[in-house]
């Protein structure tokens, strides 16, 4: 194999070696599931994520576990699981309705969902401690970022510029984006 660096100069590229190409292996979606869009997987090896449906632009929160994918949220209009611990509590948002004020952030143990908080939002992520984070909206304006720990609940971010935590480590440690003065996201991390 020859490669060209950036001024041109050709050489003999190193050597790659390939161990063996991984199989691809379908995860099993309902019939009327036209696409499916995994977000996240555990250690177990458990999948998480939405499956659109083609007839009607909607989607819907799913679990892979053991070979066999589950809906999580009956009757819905929209779901999405975003995240799945090593416990496999599951995180994301539901929408019961067309009516997009009633966006819940939620959390799945089993098969019992649970709403966060009263207010609309979406979680993204949980850690093994159950520490949750995303955003949440409280009344007009954009989402704000918050982190919720057992019943303790924090909100950050200026009230007025979109923010939301997209990531929690084992540690506790938040990272997200947020809206400038000027407009612009910047990337932030939370330390507890």
């Amino acid at each position: 194999v020859r490669a060209r660096d950036l001024d041109g100069n050709a050489s003999v590229a190193p050597t790659i070696t390939v161990d063996a190409v991984p199989t691809i292996r379908e995860l099993l979606m309902p019939e009327e599931a036209g696409n499916a869009f995994p977000t996240a997987i555990n250690e177990r090896g458990d999948v998480t994520g939405y499956w659109a449906e083609m007839e009607v632009p909607t989607w819907h929160a799913f679990v892979h576990r053991d070979g066999e994918t589950q809906g999580l949220v009956a009757n819905d209009w929209r779901s999405a699981a975003t995240d799945i611990n090593e416990h496999g509590r599951i995180v994301g948002y539901v929408h019961w309705s067309t009516d997009p004020e009633v966006e819940r952030a939620v959390s799945w143990e089993g098969s019992t969902i649970t709403s966060l908080f009263a207010q609309r939002g979406l979680a993204t992520s949980t850690n093994d401690a159950g520490i949750v984070c995303g955003g949440m909206v409280e009344g007009e304006g954009p989402p704000r970022g918050f982190v919720l720990a057992g019943s303790q609940l924090t909100i950050f971010g200026e009230p007025g510029r979109w923010t939301v935590g997209v990531d929690v480590n084992a540690a506790g440690h938040v990272a997200g984006s947020s809206q400038s003065t000027a407009g612009d996201m910047f990337g932030f991390v939370i330390t507890p």
